[in-house]
C-alpha cells in the first residue's frame, strides 16, 4: 500500500487543479458526543443533547471541532423559540403611545429577536447538513464511494425484451 501525500505538499509542486484532496487529509476523529459550554441557556444545552442522540449514531458526521458551529445552532434554536413564545403570548404587534397622547402599532422587538435566532440556527444548521437541502452536500469521511446511477441499473427506456437479449450477448 503506498502513502499518499497531502494535498498541502502536492500543491507546493505545482498545478493544484491536478490533485484532489486524499480523503486522509480531512479525517478528524469521530465522536458521538460533544460536550456542551458552560455559558449556554438551558434550552440550547437541551438542544444539543437532543441533537446528539440522532446525529451522533452516524460515525463520521461531526468531530470534535464541530463544537462550536454546533453550540451556536442550539443557542440559535433557543433564541429562536424563546422569541417565538413570547410571540404567541403578546402577538407579533405592540401599541406604542407617543407623548402627546397618540397611539402607533408595531412589530414587537421579539420579532426581531426570534428573526436573529432563526437566521443563526439556520446558517449553522446548513454547515452541519442538518437541512434536508444541505444533507447532501455533507460527505463523509470513510463512507463507501457510490456507484455510477448506470452501474445500478439498466437505462429505464430499454424494453424488457432487448434488455434480456443484451444480457444473453454479454
Amino acid at each position: 500500500m503506498s502513502r499518499r501525500k497531502p494535498t498541502a505538499i502536492k500543491r507546493l509542486a505545482g498545478n493544484p487543479g491536478k490533485h484532489p484532496l486524499n480523503d486522509d487529509d480531512l479525517k478528524m476523529p469521530s465522536v458521538s458526543v460533544i460536550s456542551t459550554p458552560a455559558f449556554l441557556s438551558t434550552e440550547a444545552k437541551t438542544e444539543i443533547r437532543r441533537v446528539m442522540k440522532a446525529v451522533g449514531k452516524t460515525p463520521g458526521l461531526l468531530a470534535s471541532v464541530d463544537r462550536a458551529v454546533l453550540s451556536m445552532y442550539a443557542q440559535g434554536w433557543a433564541q429562536w423559540k424563546l422569541g417565538e413564545v413570547h410571540i404567541a403570548k403578546e402577538g407579533p404587534m405592540i401599541t406604542v403611545t407617543g407623548q402627546h397622547g397618540y397611539c402607533i402599532e408595531q412589530l414587537s422587538p421579539w420579532v426581531a429577536f426570534a428573526k436573529q435566532g432563526r437566521d443563526a440556527m439556520m446558517q449553522a444548521a446548513a454547515k452541519l447538513g442538518f437541512d434536508p437541502v444541505d444533507r447532501g452536500n455533507v460527505h463523509l469521511i470513510g463512507a463507501p464511494k457510490q456507484q455510477q446511477a448506470d452501474e445500478l441499473t439498466p437505462p429505464q427506456w430499454i424494453p424488457p425484451q432487448l434488455l434480456a437479449e443484451v444480457k444473453k450477448k454479454a
